[in-house]
């Protein structure tokens, strides 16, 4: 099983994320049968090329145990943050016993070359570079799940899907009791009054770890909101 331990850091290669077109194109509004045209289609590659030069992924992990979880509210052990969300809380998080959270980024110059593309009306390639990033940080999420359920398949263990601030009944606002439970340095990532993470490419979140299958289950099988285009099934 994962230990508790001090805090995780990291920074990757740039080309250790695999940045997908399809997925950019997606970002875009391209459903599964749009195609984006020939013009648009080079210059999403081309962006992405640019992309590489700019990012800077990272992040910042820390495990702690799952002291309790009564009702909507989840505790950590060692610390004086409690998550609440009934969804997570009852589906999930009731049947996990570690918790891993987590903080990634992209760094804030891709965010600093779309504002100067953007202030020079090249508008198409700032939008673009934009939707780029957004795949970008996501892939970043994506390695540190994956490293997650590797570490913890060694000792049979099951994972839940990442959670955010913002998913199912989580409330936004709830950045700042996450922040403070990840006890350290967060790679210059900030919130503002809004609780909006600066730069923008970020990602937050926490991810149950125990020894119950059913904790992978998805929690947007209970939800009514159908049309969500965040939705995991």
């Amino acid at each position: 099983m994962i230990e508790h331990c001090k805090p995780m850091v990291r920074t990757l290669a740039p080309n250790s994320i695999n940045i997908e077109k399809s997925e950019v194109a997606r970002y875009l509004g391209y459903g599964k049968d749009g195609n984006p045209s020939a013009q648009i289609s080079s210059l999403i590659d081309s962006q992405i090329s640019e992309a590489y030069r700019l990012i800077e992924p990272s992040y910042f992990c820390v495990m702690k145990e799952v002291e309790n979880v009564e009702a909507f509210r989840i505790s950590l052990r060692g610390s004086n943050s409690v998550f609440s969300s009934n969804i997570i809380a009852r589906r999930i998080f009731s049947k996990c016993s570690k918790a891993a959270i987590f903080l990634t980024t992209i760094g804030p110059r891709l965010e600093e070359r779309v504002s100067q593309l953007m202030d020079g009306g090249e508008i198409l390639k700032g939008a673009i570079l934009d939707a780029v990033g957004n795949e970008a940080v996501e892939k970043v999420a994506c390695w540190l799940e994956a490293s997650i359920k590797e570490t913890a398949a060694a000792s049979g263990a099951d994972v839940s899907l990442r959670y955010s601030p913002g998913y199912c009944d989580w409330d936004i606002k709830e950045q700042k009791v996450l922040f403070s439970a990840l006890d350290g340095d967060l790679h210059g990532v900030e919130l503002t009054e809004d609780c909006l993470m600066m730069p923008r490419k970020s990602i937050s979140g926490i991810i149950g770890i125990g020894f119950d299958s059913s904790i992978t289950l998805s929690p947007c099988l209970f939800c009514n909101k159908t049309d969500c285009p965040s939705r995991r099934l």
